[in-house]
C-alpha cells in the first residue's frame, strides 16, 4: 500500500492541497429523501447513511479547494428543522468559505421534470468570488409539490414573464422515438421520424468537436458491459440446451418472465392429489380462530368461516364445507390463491366443476406462457444494425403479471389502477377492487377516544402487550365506518401507535388483513359494485396493495400503475422503474419509460451512452439483465445536465471575477442550446405546448 500511495503521489493521480479548483459532492440522500417512507425522522445526522456529509467536510478540510458545490434533495430543509442543511453551511463557514444556498428546479432550465434540488455554493473567503445561481430560462409546469416553507428565501425563481422559453413537457421528448415492447432486450434502435420539436433537435445533436463519436462510445459501453451481458447470455444458452426443441425453448422463455410465488390454484402436487373437492384438503393445523386467540372451540371456528365466506353458506351441511374452505384458505400464504379458492367455492358447489375450472385456468396460463415465449423469441431474433443511431432505448423487463396490469390501464391521461376493470373509486378517494375493499376508520367524533386507547397501549410494558393485538386493543368499542357500501375491510394501525419496532408486522396488511385475523376473501361483496378480474397468467388484475398503498388514497404521481401524459412533466426521474407506486407507464405503449426516455427527461443528449455494470446481481424481479437496472439508477441519481451546465456558466463568471457583485441570481446562456433553438426555428420547429394540435391542461 505504501508503494502504491507513493506512486500515486508521484504521478499526481491523487490531488494534494492547493491542486483542486472545484470540489463537487452529493452525499447519498436515501435517508433524507421524502420518497423513503422508512427513513428515521429524528437524529438524521446519526444515521450511518447520512454521515457521508462529514466525509465531504473532511475532504474539503484536507484539499482546501477554491470552490465547493454540494447537492442534496430539498428535504434537507424539512427534516429535523433543517438540521442537515444548517450543519452543512455551518461547516463550510468554519472552514473559511463564504456560502450561498439555493433550491433550483430542473424544469426551469428545459427538462420535462420538476426535480427540486438544494445546492450549496462555497468560495474561499477573501480569495475567490462567490458564484451566483442561474436564472430560470424556461417556464416550468406545476408538478404539485409544494415548495419547502423553511427554505422560502432560497428559491431560485423569477417571474414567468421574464423567462426566455416556453415550458418543456413529455411530448417534447417522447414523440420521435420508436415503439418498443416491454420485452425488448436490444440496446440499439432507429428513430421513428425526424425531430418534431426544438427539444428533440437539441437532444439529437452530435458530440462537440473533438469529443468521442457515438460509435466509439457504443464500442466502449459494449466492452464494459460484456462480462455481465455474456453471463446473462450463458444462462439463456443453458436454458436452450435443456430445452433443445423449439417448443421447449419457447416455453422456457415465456416461463422466465412469470412472477415468482404467484398464481391462483398453484399448490403442491401432493395437495392436489389429496384434494377430492377441488381445494387443498383440510389438515390438523390450527384454524384461523385457534391462531387468533388459542381457542379450538367449534363455535369460534364456525365464526371464522363466517368471516371468510358468505353467511348463507353456513346453513346445514354447507357449514362444514365452509369451515373446510376457511381452513384451506388459511393454509395458503398467497393472497391471490386464497381469493381463487373462495372464488371457486362461490362459482359452484360441484367439486368436479371446480376441478374443471382449475384445469381451464392452468390451460389458459400455459397458452399465455407460449405466447410470451414466442414474442420474446421473435424479438431476440430481430437483430438491430450495429450502426443504429439510437442507443439505450430499452425498457425495464417487467414480469408477465405487471405487463398484464399495464395493458389493463386505459391509454388515457391520468389513468392508473383505478381505471382497471372492476375497480371503483369512492367519494373520499378510497377504492375497492373486488378482492379487497376500502378500509374502515373511526366515525366522526371518535378520534379522541381512539387517541386515549393509543395512549393506554403505549404505556403498556412489553410483557403486558406481548399477547395482545394492538389493533383490536385500540379500536375496542369504537364505532367504525367505510366508504365501501358493503362494509369495508379491517383498519390499518393508526398513527402514533407505538409498536416497539419500526417494521412491526402488525403494521402490514399481511397481518391485519390476514385470514388469521378474520379478514374476508372473495371476488365481490354484495352491495359493492367492484369486481375482481383474473389475468391469463393466473393472478389478479388489480392486486391488493394498490388498494392499501397510502391507506387507499394513492393517486396522481403516486397512483399505482399510472400513465404519464404528453402535456405533463415528471415530478422527479427516480432510480427504480417499477410501476408499482409511481406514474411511470408510457402514454401510448404498455411499458414503463425506457432508459433513453428517462435520460431525455433529465436532459442527457442522445449521444450520451450509459454503461451499467451488473455487480453480480440479477435484474428487477429476476427478469432481464442487471445492466438495465444500473443504467436507470445512474440516471435517477444524476443532477440534470441542463442545470449543471448553467451552474458551470455561473462558476466560470465567478472564476473570472465577472459575476455581478451581490447578485444571487444571474442570467447565463448555453451556446449549444441557443444554437439548437436557432437551427430548430429555421426548420420551422417549436415547443410541443405551442403546436396548434396540442393542448396543455392546467
Amino acid at each position: 500500500m505504501r508503494h502504491f500511495m507513493l506512486r500515486m503521489l508521484a504521478d499526481r493521480t491523487i490531488p494534494m492541497p492547493g491542486d483542486v479548483g472545484l470540489l463537487t459532492g452529493g452525499p447519498p440522500c436515501q435517508n433524507v429523501s421524502g420518497l423513503n417512507r422508512q427513513a428515521p425522522q429524528k437524529q438524521i445526522l446519526n444515521d450511518p447513511k447520512n454521515r457521508l456529509v462529514t466525509s465531504y467536510v473532511r475532504i474539503t478540510e484536507f484539499l482546501k479547494p477554491k470552490y465547493l458545490l454540494m447537492e442534496q434533495v430539498c428535504d434537507v430543509f424539512k427534516k429535523a428543522g433543517g438540521l442537515y442543511a444548517r450543519y452543512a453551511l455551518q461547516q463550510m463557514v468554519q472552514m473559511g468559505y463564504q456560502c450561498r444556498a439555493g433550491i433550483c428546479t430542473a424544469g426551469n432550465y428545459g427538462s420535462p421534470q420538476g426535480r427540486r434540488r438544494a445546492l450549496f455554493w462555497g468560495a474561499l473567503s477573501g480569495q475567490e468570488q462567490l458564484p451566483a445561481f442561474p436564472a430560470p430560462t424556461h417556464v416550468c409546469k406545476d408538478f404539485n409539490q409544494p415548495f419547502p416553507s423553511q427554505a422560502a428565501g432560497c428559491a431560485v425563481e423569477i417571474p414567468d414573464s421574464d423567462r426566455k422559453y416556453e415550458m418543456v413537457v413529455l411530448g417534447d421528448v417522447l414523440t420521435d422515438l420508436p415503439e418498443i415492447s416491454n420485452f425488448e432486450e436490444s440496446d440499439r434502435a432507429e428513430y421513428s421520424r425526424p425531430p418534431q420539436y426544438i427539444t428533440q433537435e437539441f437532444l439529437r445533436r452530435f458530440p462537440t468537436k473533438g469529443g468521442r463519436s457515438l460509435a466509439a462510445r457504443c464500442i466502449y459501453a459494449d466492452a464494459a458491459m460484456a462480462p455481465w451481458q455474456n453471463l446473462y447470455q450463458k444462462l439463456q444458452d443453458v436454458t436452450d440446451g435443456l430445452l433443445a426443441e423449439e417448443d421447449g425453448k419457447i416455453l422456457g422463455l415465456g416461463n422466465s418472465v412469470l412472477c415468482k410465488n404467484k398464481g391462483t390454484n398453484k399448490t403442491s402436487q401432493k395437495k392436489k392429489e389429496s384434494s377430492k373437492k377441488g381445494m387443498p384438503a383440510a389438515t390438523p393445523a390450527a384454524s384461523a380462530a385457534e391462531k387468533a386467540d388459542g381457542s379450538d372451540d367449534d363455535d369460534e371456528a364456525q365464526q371464522d368461516a363466517a368471516d371468510l365466506v358468505d353467511e348463507d353458506d353456513l346453513d346445514g351441511n354447507a357449514g362444514e364445507e365452509a369451515k373446510e374452505l376457511a381452513t384451506a384458505i388459511n393454509e395458503q400464504k398467497n393472497f391471490a390463491r386464497q381469493t381463487w379458492l373462495s372464488h371457486l367455492h362461490h362459482l359452484t358447489k360441484d367439486a368436479e366443476e371446480r376441478e374443471v375450472l382449475s384445469l381451464m385456468q392452468d390451460s389458459e396460463e400455459l397458452s399465455t406462457i407460449w405466447m410470451l415465449g414466442k414474442h420474446r423469441l421473435t424479438l431476440l431474433a430481430a437483430k438491430m444494425a450495429a450502426n443504429a443511431r439510437l442507443r439505450d432505448h430499452r425498457t425495464l423487463l417487467c414480469n408477465a403479471d405487471d405487463f398484464g396490469r399495464m395493458c389493463a390501464v386505459p391509454r388515457l391521461k391520468g389513468a392508473n389502477f383505478r381505471n382497471m376493470p372492476g375497480a371503483v373509486t369512492h367519494t373520499d378517494n378510497t377504492n375497492c377492487v373486488g378482492s379487497w375493499h376500502a378500509g374502515t376508520k373511526c366515525m366522526p367524533g371518535q378520534q379522541e377516544e381512539v387517541n386515549k386507547q393509543i395512549s393506554k397501549w403505549n404505556k403498556l410494558s412489553p410483557t403486558e402487550a406481548a399477547n395482545m393485538d394492538p389493533i383490536k386493543f385500540v379500536y375496542k368499542n369504537i364505532s367504525m365506518q367505510s366508504a365501501c357500501p358493503a362494509g369495508g375491510m379491517p383498519p390499518k394501525p393508526p398513527k402514533g401507535l407505538n409498536l416497539r419496532s419500526g417494521n412491526d408486522k402488525s403494521m402490514r396488511v399481511d397481518h391485519y388483513g390476514s385470514t388469521a385475523q378474520g379478514a374476508w376473501r372473495g371476488t365481490s361483496k354484495d352491495g359493492c359494485p367492484s369486481q375482481a378480474f383474473w389475468m391469463s397468467t393466473g393472478d389478479l388484475v388489480c392486486p391488493r396493495w394498490c388498494c392499501t398503498y397510502k391507506q387507499g388514497q394513492c393517486n396522481g404521481r403516486h397512483g399505482c400503475f399510472g400513465r404519464v401524459w404528453y402535456d405533463d412533466i415528471q415530478p422527479t426521474v427516480v432510480t427504480r422503474a417499477e410501476p408499482h407506486n409511481l406514474q411511470l407507464i408510457h402514454p401510448a405503449q404498455d411499458r414503463v419509460l425506457s432508459i433513453r426516455e428517462n435520460a431525455r427527461c433529465q436532459g442527457f443528449p442522445d449521444f450520451h451512452v450509459f454503461v451499467g455494470l451488473g455487480k453480480g446481481r440479477g435484474g428487477s424481479h429476476g427478469k432481464g439483465a442487471a445492466t438495465v437496472d444500473e443504467r436507470y439508477m445512474q440516471i435517477g441519481n444524476a443532477v440534470s445536465p441542463l442545470l449543471s451546465a448553467n451552474l458551470g456558466e455561473c462558476l466560470l463568471l465567478a472564476a473570472a471575477e465577472e459575476s455581478p457583485i451581490g447578485e444571487g441570481i444571474i442570467n447565463v446562456e448555453l451556446q449549444e442550446y441557443e444554437q439548437a433553438v436557432a437551427d430548430g426555428r429555421r426548420k420551422g420547429l417549436g415547443f410541443w405546448c405551442k403546436h396548434p394540435d396540442n393542448k396543455v391542461d392546467d
